[in-house]
């Protein structure tokens, strides 16, 4: 609630013309106050669920606020700063601090991200490495683009505000799942270590000609071109690239998830239709990063699988596993995966890696019990 009023009031003085002061407060509400409150609001939602632990949920919230404070100062500073430039003024005070204001709320954000994947990964069969890489890894990729959308676009917070006021809504009005019988048992699938390290095997290595095209091709490459041919020819090989490190996940989780088998291999099938396509565009429109229909589809289809994969094992009702899905979708596609899809490809070298990496399961291991 708390993040819906700061986001609101923050857009409707930024729309509106006032006073330098009365600007300044909004920045603070809309990109400092409202991301803040939002993720108090999921740390406690994850905390429920029981994904979260006490001293966890605490320091993350530490540094969701923190983070939240860092991002709300760094939007002021970036309008002083811009005040001053216009009208020829040394930059000093408040205003010469973004720079570290910035950087010290995306580190914050890196960190807060890390904390709550690396939870959500604790509950896998991954090693302790792979999982500190990983998370680190999307903290670090994902912290930017979050912040700098929410910094440029205050329509960002009270969107996400708004999706979390609805779901907290829907929570309290849905009825309570009944728990399942003290003898139903987790059937895992039969493990395919050999098939997931092929799978990881090709996506490391398409996915490593790929980034090495992207960035080297110029110099090398037998289809020729600039350097802008080469980064999309780069990106085409790493879309096809990301279909066995998809599999591989799959064959994974498959084998290892409470999660049933439509829920993790539709998410697959809907994910590798959306880099197939994205591989399709940039073969069609040459590169040109115009918002064609292909693009569009590739993203809903990414979007699509990420919310079905998020809502599927999520242990509430379910009308809110279908609002957190519809919105995790819908946020995807509208706000990130239009300028994030491309990026995320390149990744796909360090799945595969972790891929091959995955230990086996021992034989004869016990059948882990669902109370």
């Amino acid at each position: 609630m708390l993040a819906a009023v700061a986001a609101s009031i923050g857009l409707i003085w930024l729309v509106k013309p006032g006073a330098e002061l009365q600007h300044e407060v909004a920045l603070m509400l809309s990109a400092g106050v409202a991301p803040a409150a939002t993720a108090v609001s999921l740390v406690a939602l994850l905390r429920s669920a029981g994904v979260l632990g006490d001293m966890r949920s605490l320091l993350t919230v530490l540094v969701a606020v923190l983070a939240g404070a860092c991002g709300g100062l760094a939007a002021v500073s970036w309008s002083r700063g811009f005040d001053n430039a216009d009208a020829g003024l040394p930059q000093t005070g408040l205003a010469a601090a973004f720079l570290p204001l910035a950087a010290s709320g995306l580190l914050l954000s890196a960190i807060g991200l890390g904390l709550v994947l690396s939870a959500i990964l604790s509950r896998s069969r991954l090693p302790i490495a792979a999982r500190i890489i990983i998370s680190a890894a999307c903290g670090v990729v994902a912290a930017p683009i979050l912040g700098l959308m929410t910094f440029m676009s205050p329509l960002v917070s009270g969107l996400i505000a708004l999706v979390g006021l609805i779901i907290a809504a829907l929570s309290r009005r849905a009825p309570s799942t009944p728990a399942a019988p003290p003898t139903a048992r987790w059937q895992p699938g039969r493990p395919r270590p050999l098939a997931v390290r092929v799978a990881g095997l090709a996506a490391l290595l398409a996915g490593s000609l790929g980034v090495a095209w992207a960035f080297t091709g110029e110099a090398w490459s037998p289809l020729g071109g600039d350097s802008t041919t080469a980064m999309r020819h780069g990106i085409i090989i790493l879309s096809i690239s990301t279909i066995p490190a998809l599999i591989g996940v799959g064959l994974v989780a498959s084998s290892r998830s409470r999660t049933g088998q439509r829920d993790i291999w539709i998410p697959v099938c809907a994910a590798s239709v959306g880099f197939c396509l994205l591989a399709l565009d940039y073969v069609i429109s040459a590169g040109s990063g115009d918002l064609g229909p292909i693009w569009v589809a590739a993203v809903a289809s990414i979007g699509i699988a990420l919310g079905w994969a998020v809502a599927a094992p999520t242990p509430v009702a379910l009308m809110l596993r279908v609002a957190i899905g519809a919105a995790t979708a819908a946020t995807y596609t509208v706000l990130i995966g239009i300028t994030l899809t491309p990026m995320l490809t390149f990744v796909t070298p360090l799945l595969g890696l972790v891929l091959v990496a995955t230990p086996r399961r021992r034989a004869g291991a016990p059948t882990p019990a669902v109370a």
